[in-house]
């Protein structure tokens, strides 16, 4: 526990050295206060000139880290502001990784029951899953064999389904 809290120090200490680099830079009059101007052309000079960001937003960005609205933005709330997103950035990693794994487990289920499925539900040698009920209506009935009294005949089925032909034994 101590070698994990020293190294969460260390990391800390590396992150505020970083962030003090960074605020530095981008107080161009070394007031040790960063105000709009000063945000917007740190921010439009990192990305190289790549990008240049809307001073609506670099004024809202300013607002935010500006925690007790002087216009002014010291290094403390430079670094609380930027503590602020990495612990956002952790609690949407984590949520994340829960709907991953919730996924992972959903997927597994689901594969799981295929093969429950396959194991269970099996095709006869026309398609047709066994244990299967089929209900016949029947529409038209030809060559009926004539029932004389006192003698009894076996009725019998032919059925024909897409070129598959199935008679029964009665």
């Amino acid at each position: 526990r101590k070698m994990r809290a020293y190294k969460m120090d260390r990391m800390v200490d590396y992150m505020k050295t970083k962030l003090a680099k960074e605020y530095q830079t981008a107080d161009k009059d070394h007031d040790d206060n960063l105000t709009i101007d000063e945000l917007e052309a740190y921010m439009n000079n990192i990305n190289n000139g790549n990008k240049t960001y809307d001073s609506t937003k670099i004024r809202e960005l300013h607002h935010q880290i500006d925690e007790n609205n002087n216009g002014k933005v010291t290094l403390d709330e430079f670094c609380t502001a930027f503590a602020r997103k990495v612990e956002t950035y952790e609690l949407q990693i984590l949520e994340s990784k829960r709907l991953s794994a919730e996924i992972r487990y959903n997927i597994e289920d689901i594969n799981n029951l295929k093969q429950d499925v396959a194991r269970t539900e099996t095709i006869n040698q026309f398609g047709i899953m066994n244990g299967s009920i089929l209900i016949v209506t029947i529409v038209s009935a030809r060559d009926l064999r004539k029932i004389e009294f006192g003698r009894a005949i076996d009725p019998f089925v032919v059925l024909q389904c897409e070129g598959q032909r199935i008679e029964s034994n009665f």
